[in-house]
């Protein structure tokens, strides 16, 4: 869900403030990114299921690869 549909709803969002060009990717680049290593650092500290956790953070982290230059190239038809 936050790989993509924060992303997109930044996009929806900045585009009807008027926020466009260099501006919109970097925010879509720091929407699209991965907060999974709060995530592990949590479940570890509060001694709950870090195996789980860990393997969370490797699947978000590789889909992240996958999400961001989509999200990335929706950002370029909106300049």
């Amino acid at each position: 869900m936050k790989l993509i549909v924060l992303p997109l709803l930044c996009i929806g969002i900045y585009y009807l403030c008027g926020i466009t060009g260099v501006l919109l990717t970097a925010s879509i680049i720091t929407a699209s990114v991965p907060s999974a290593n709060n995530t592990f650092m949590f479940a570890t500290k509060y001694e709950r299921n870090s195996a789980v956790a860990s393997k969370t953070v490797a699947l978000v982290s590789f889909l992240s690869v996958l999400t961001m230059p989509i999200m990335i190239a929706l950002t370029q038809l909106t300049w």
